[in-house]
């Protein structure tokens, strides 16, 4: 099972995977490490990635990018509609129900409309599929980036498009809290008591990031997060491609913002040259037919530049200013500021960064892939097959989250109240109880949205995020203290779900007092003593009174504002299915296609080349004509054919040219099979008939069976290799090479065993007998005779 992280960008996409070395950025089919964030269709198939990306210039329109961007926005958002005239110069953009933006393509001859979030699940799915191809290994569970800017649309929406991309997302990490996890995860060095704090700058695609992270040995924790959109890559390209779009007009009075196609082209231009402009002075710009026959050839200078996006360099402190801010430092106060991000490296930034802050920037990490790797860390951390040291990852809310309630049913009741229960400062995951005063048991409803008023509000076209409806609010006892608690958690993923809802009483119980004494003596215990007074009663022991609390379940109803119905999931997913297998065949014919085409070309090469002297003119001709049939039928009735009639056509034409390519291959092969043939049969003949001690244990009609194998095989072909050598290079063989490799296989498995058959071990040698003589009695003196002990009558031991 591989452990995934997933950084969806809004040009390019990254792949990383945790292995035991570390973590790994994997490469495409094409061996980029950035996948393009594209996805495109055409008469015939759908294409992701890479593919998209190579037959985009030449089908603008139905090749949609940005795909992040459209996440989860309203159609009816005024940013959105101004993003769209920047984001898609080429697409068609449409309306979907539910306020929902979608993009209208052609497929297959048919206009198609397809939602955000069925582009992004092909891309995932696409992703999917590079990460199972380069692993070897199924890929299910994956963790997911997102700006931390992105509303409760936008994340849902997310999560349903990894889900029509065939993964199941473990979790949802914000881009910055990613970066934080890459940077922290190795610092061992860090102190537990004494926490360090890092900046970090992420320029992206699209807007500008910059949060402050308090780190300690075991704990990342975000405490102050700020955004600027109008700060990006973007922005700079936009200026540029506006500069010589003016040039262009002032000079050829054609203005090619007008013309989708030579915008395309003017935008993909001054990408590199702001890449230039990055480490050079100046660049150049040349752009060979930009419109009709026109060219665009120009120079631009970083100084040039510099004026041009002046209005947006000023902007890069403001999201600085505003974390530290957040935050209550100063630029002095932290550890480090690192920089990351496809524009982190504009020259610009960079500077006016460094000027602001007074300090040097770090470019520790990567740019594209700190984030990608970050993912991958928290994927390994949630994953139970793999073993991360233990480490914390705190985020923070950006949005703050409020709640407002009611009375339902009831007109007379009109207040309406609100209490915040997400705010700035809040981290995540995390849940919070709010309680509601209900002492007439009113059927209520309460809204959960975004803040709406203040200095902190949100700004977005649908701010409620979940009604819930108490409809049944059970009777307290009237002497009870009462509350109705809804708990509300914003979990993992930054979402708001509605967990719990209970009533709560608080009521006084009286329990009677214990009256048992555990010194008192036994019933029959002494009377009083005589003339003693009688003893007086024990006082009563006070009731006890104990606060107690009663929960009581209250069912309840939850309507989340965001994500799609599991009907319209079930809907995208057959379409998704439906299309993948419509690709899955085209690419299956096109691949048969391919391999008749080569085919053709190859051989007409070699016909007249490598085959010339393995055919005959006659039949060489021949072969050609059939040979200039097979490409004229492919770029005629062949051009549109199912992967089947590619497939025969390949095989009729291979019966053909097979036959020279064989002779050609065996003619090549021939004489070093020979060669060898001969040399291993005449050494196992050698063996088998010699006279050397090492085989003399072996039997002679054992060698009898090598030397006939032998004499077999040279009989077998002395006449094959004489008809061999009268026959024409154009005619078929007269044997194979691969039966010479045959009979020295066969004979190797008959002659080794023999020829290495252990010698019989030597029986063990007997020492020779020698005759024993008996022995001499020895004459025995009165001394030597042998005198018995006294006899004892009877055996005392003393002890002391």
């Amino acid at each position: 099972m591989s452990v995934v992280g997933l950084d969806l960008g809004t040009a390019n996409a990254v792949i990383a995977v945790a292995q035991r070395g570390g973590v790994d950025i994997l490469a495409n089919e094409a061996s980029s490490r950035l996948t393009a964030s594209l996805i495109s269709f055409d008469d015939k198939q759908r294409y992701a990635g890479e593919a998209a990306q190579a037959v985009q210039m030449s089908n603008l329109k139905n090749t949609v990018g940005n795909i992040k961007q459209l996440l989860g926005r309203s159609w009816s958002d005024p940013q959105l509609q101004a993003d769209l005239k920047i984001l898609g110069v080429c697409n068609e953009f449409v309306e979907l129900p539910g306020d929902r933006v979608g993009v209208k393509v052609t497929y297959r001859g048919e206009p198609m409309v397809f939602s955000a979030e069925q582009l992004a699940g092909t891309l995932f799915a696409k992703l999917g599929q590079t990460t199972e191809l380069a692993t070897q290994t199924k890929v299910k569970d994956v963790v997911v980036s997102v700006p931390g800017w992105f509303t409760e649309g936008q994340r849902k929406a997310l999560l349903d498009s990894v889900k029509l991309g065939g993964l199941e997302c473990l979790k949802i990490v914000n881009d910055l809290t990613a970066i934080s996890l890459s940077w922290g995860l190795y610092k061992t060095e860090l102190d537990e008591k004494v926490p360090v704090k890092v900046m970090f700058v992420d320029i992206g695609e699209m807007a500008m990031s910059v949060g402050i992270t308090e780190f300690t040995k075991s704990q990342a924790k975000v405490i102050s997060t700020a955004y600027n959109t109008t700060v990006s890559g973007k922005a700079i390209d936009i200026a540029l491609a506006t500069h010589f779009a003016d040039e262009f007009l002032a000079k050829r009075k054609v203005d090619l913002r007008q013309h989708p196609k030579s915008w395309f082209r003017l935008l993909a231009a001054v990408g590199r040259v702001k890449k230039i402009l990055n480490t050079n002075p100046s660049a150049p710009l040349n752009v060979e037919c930009i419109y009709e026959e026109y060219d665009i050839n120009s120079n631009i200078t970083r100084d040039v530049l510099a004026e041009l996006v002046k209005g947006v360099v000023v902007n890069v402190p403001l999201a600085v200013d505003a974390a530290l801010a957040r935050a209550g430092l100063k630029a002095s106060d932290l550890h480090s500021i690192e920089i990351v991000g496809s524009a982190s490296r504009t020259h610009l930034f960079q500077t006016a960064l460094a000027a602001h802050v007074g300090r040097d920037l770090h470019q520790t990490l990567n740019a594209e892939e700190a984030v990608a790797k970050g993912c991958a860390l928290q994927c390994a951390i949630l994953s139970p097959h793999f073993r991360v040291r233990e480490y914390h990852l705190i985020d923070l809310v950006d949005q703050p989250i409020v709640c407002t309630w009611q009375t339902i049913h009831d007109p007379s009741d009109t207040n309406q109240r609100r209490v915040v229960i997400f705010d700035r400062t809040s981290a995540y995951p995390a849940a919070k109880n709010v309680s509601f005063h209900r002492a007439e048991c009113k059927p209520f409803e309460v809204q959960i949205h975004y803040e709406t008023t203040g200095e902190n509000a949100v700004t977005t076209v649908q701010p409620l995020l979940a009604t819930v409806t108490v409809e049944n609010v059970p009777k307290p006892a009237a002497s009870n203290d009462a509350d109705v608690r809804l708990k509300i958690r914003k979990n993992i993923n930054g979402l708001i779900e509605v967990v719990d809802c209970e009533l709560v009483e608080k009521y006084e119980e009286v329990e009677a007092p214990n009256t048992m004494d555990v010194d008192a003596k036994p019933a029959e215990a002494a009377a009083p003593a005589e003339g003693a007074a009688p003893a007086e009663a024990a006082p009563a022991a006070e009731p006890v009174k104990k606060k107690k609390v009663r929960y009581t379940p209250i069912p309840f109803t939850v309507s989340y504002n965001f994500g799609q119905s599991p009907a319209t999931l079930a809907e995208y997913a057959k379409i998704e299915a439906k299309i993948t297998e419509e690709t899955r065949v085209a690419v299956a014919a096109a691949n048969a296609k391919n391999a008749v085409e080569t085919y053709v070309y190859d051989s007409r090469d070699k016909l007249y080349g490598a085959w010339a002297q393995f055919v005959t003119e006659a039949n060489a001709a021949s072969f050609s004509t059939v040979l200039e049939e097979a490409g004229d039928w492919l770029y005629g009735e062949g051009e549109e054919q199912p992967r089947e009639v590619y497939e025969q056509k390949l095989l009729s034409l291979k019966a053909i040219g097979d036959h020279i390519d064989f002779r050609m291959h065996e003619h090549d092969a021939r004489t070093s099979a020979v060669a060898r043939f001969q040399k291993i049969h005449a050494e196992y003949l050698e063996k088998a008939n010699s006279a050397d001690e090492k085989y003399a244990h072996i039997g002679p009609e054992e060698k009898h069976k090598i030397v006939a194998e032998v004499e077999k095989n040279l009989a077998w072909f002395a006449p094959l290799q004489a008809k061999q050598q009268a026959l024409a290079l154009t005619e078929d063989p007269a044997y194979h090479t691969k039966d010479l490799l045959a009979r020295n296989d066969a004979l190797a498995k008959l002659a080794e065993p023999i020829l290495n058959k252990p010698k019989p071990k030597p029986k063990p040698t007997e020492a020779p007998k020698t005759e024993e003589k008996p022995a001499e009695k020895a004459e025995q003196t009165p001394e030597e005779h042998h005198t018995p002990p006294p006899a004892v009558e009877d055996e005392k031991m003393d002890v002391d």
